[in-house]
């Protein structure tokens, strides 16, 4: 299952960056011929978009290393790595886009962006939506956080192209101010989404808690294991899409040694088999002392 993950990551991955190659070619060329300032913009943009792409591929490499005496726990963290990389590329490429913006402001636009500056929004639009739709559903079946920027990637850059679109219609009816204050508000949206990225990347190479309902559902199976009195502690940490798992029991103290650790042997297995994406469950036990 692990090699096909990658795979599927690593072909979603490619095609993405083959289409921002041409893409970030055709808006910079476009962008220059048009004097658009919002598709050069969109443009500089996408040069991020590879950069990114080239993080989220390198990542899959390195995660898909198998486990060795240095890295017990595996390469995973490697994807998490990479998506604090892309969410950090997209908020620069946003900081880029502002500063041109303003300047262009400052000094005043003195001729409307040419009709292929619209043309090209529009077919951007309606490519990065195609490439966020299929992206964000492989993403989704291999639990790739790496994946799944990428996803918001594209879709990031189908929703800036919309106001890039509007501030160059808006330019060529002779309100010449919004192309590059359309650019302006495609590097706030740019800024917003790069954040996003990065703040639940961080937090995850951080070892951040896993969702209540997840520690709950964990407790749930560990209690319905005969011989288990109590779960004193549940702790869980992210490696890529997997999540590592810590409990501290209370077992029947009546039970061997032997007997208390198959059941602590029995509860791994019932949280392994009934979640998938738990790849190992370390168990502290004690025994459960009760009090007349």
């Amino acid at each position: 299952m692990n090699n096909e993950r990658f795979v599927e990551g690593q072909r979603v991955t490619i095609i993405g960056l083959v289409f921002n190659i041409f893409l970030a070619l055709g808006k910079g060329i476009v962008g220059v011929s048009a004097v658009s300032e919002a598709l050069i913009a969109d443009a500089i943009e996408s040069l991020s978009d590879i950069i990114a792409t080239v993080f989220v591929l390198v990542s899959f490499r390195i995660a898909g290393k198998p486990r060795d005496s240095e890295h017990p726990y595996g390469h995973y963290k490697a994807e998490q790595v990479a998506a604090a990389l892309v969410g950090f590329f997209i908020a620069l490429a946003g900081l880029a886009i502002i500063v041109t913006a303003v300047i262009t402001i400052i000094k005043g636009k003195k001729a409307p962006p040419g009709i292929a500056a619209l043309y090209v929004a529009i077919a951007v639009i309606v490519i990065k939506e195609g490439l966020y739709q299929y992206t964000v559903r492989i993403g989704r079946k291999i639990n790739s956080m790496a994946v799944m920027a990428n996803a918001w990637d594209h879709r990031k850059d189908a929703l800036t192209t919309v106001a890039t679109l509007i501030g160059i219609a808006g330019a060529r009816l002779g309100l010449l101010v919004l192309d590059p204050i359309a650019a302006i508000v495609v590097a706030l949206l740019v800024l917003r989404i790069g954040y996003v990225i990065s703040y639940q990347a961080v937090n995850e190479l951080l070892d951040i808690s896993p969702p209540k309902d997840i520690l709950k559902k964990i407790t749930d199976i560990s209690l319905n294991v005969s011989g288990i009195e109590h779960v004193t502690e549940v702790k869980g940490r992210k490696t890529g899409p997997y999540l590592i798992i810590d409990l501290k029991l209370e077992i029947d103290s009546q039970m061997t040694v032997a007997d208390s650790h198959h059941t602590a042997g029995i509860a791994k297995r019932e949280i392994m088999r009934q979640m998938p994406d738990v790849s190992d469950v370390m168990i502290h036990i004690n025994p459960h002392i009760r009090h007349e």
